[in-house]
């Protein structure tokens, strides 16, 4: 019974989410480490294979599959980056943090900290209870990380229309039209393209919240499902990004002619 001694009913709270939320990070990073290994991998096959390059959508330089493709890798690198990142910010401990300003019962963070799994307290006792800043930027860099997958997406659709017939992705990311079958309906960009519009959203509505004054917890209320929900969700979608660049096919002479 005096497991919470000295201790706030939200501290609890707060720890349960942090111990959410990196596991969910890690997920994040997992995913967006596939999407550029399936990236590189497909530079590396066709690091030969000659194809126009486009700025305005217009015909511009001369360049290779490759360079084209490693152009969205070097991108979720960095994404990956971030998220780890995140991981580490999201790595400690708020316990014994007090409602604000620590406790009168003699609490060892440190070893709070560890018993935990995290790597360090947080050292203001006030921030650890009350900040939010951390939480935000990961539901930013979330959005950020399906965005990139997004505009592998926007490109791959166009460059896989008939009008352009430049490359293809595996059939089970498609679909056929149920009024016209001979239509090969790359629905798996759909799912990208929306999903990374509805993580802007969430992410714009976590950073929205923020905007109170300290000490409250209507911050905190939103963006615990919201921050762990866009997270999950851009993990799914990297995964889903990782995917089409694994089944990506370039119509090599197509792209050289």
């Amino acid at each position: 019974g005096w497991l919470n001694a000295g201790r706030p009913r939200r501290e609890a709270g707060r720890i349960a989410f942090r111990i959410a939320l990196r596991g969910r990070l890690l997920d994040l990073a997992e995913a967006i480490a596939r999407f550029a290994a399936a990236l590189t991998e497909a530079a590396a096959r066709e690091r030969d294979t000659l194809m126009p390059d486009y700025t305005y959508l217009r015909v511009a330089q001369p360049t290779t599959a490759g360079h084209w493709l490693l152009s969205f890798a070097y991108p979720a690198l960095r994404d990956g980056e971030r998220a780890l990142a995140d991981f580490e910010a999201t790595n400690r401990s708020p316990a014994g943090a007090g409602g604000v300003n620590g406790s009168r019962y003699p609490l060892d963070r440190e070893r709070l900290a560890a018993l935990l799994g995290f790597a360090a307290p947080i050292e203001h006792t006030r921030d650890a209870m009350w900040q939010t800043d951390g939480f935000a930027e990961a539901a930013w860099h979330a959005a950020l990380a399906a965005t990139g997958a997004d505009r592998f997406a926007e490109d791959v659709e166009i460059f896989g229309s008939d009008e352009f017939g430049l490359l293809a992705i595996g059939d089970e990311l498609c679909r056929a039209s149920a009024l016209m079958p001979q239509k090969r309906n790359p629905y798996a960009l759909v799912v990208l393209r929306g999903g990374a519009r509805t993580l802007l959203g969430r992410a714009t509505g976590v950073l929205a919240t923020q905007q109170t004054p300290s000490g409250r917890t209507d911050n905190l209320l939103y963006a615990y499902g919201e921050v762990a929900g866009a997270v999950e969700l851009a993990t799914k979608l990297l995964n889903l990004a990782a995917k089409t660049a694994e089944t990506l096919t370039i119509n090599r002479e197509r792209a050289e002619r």
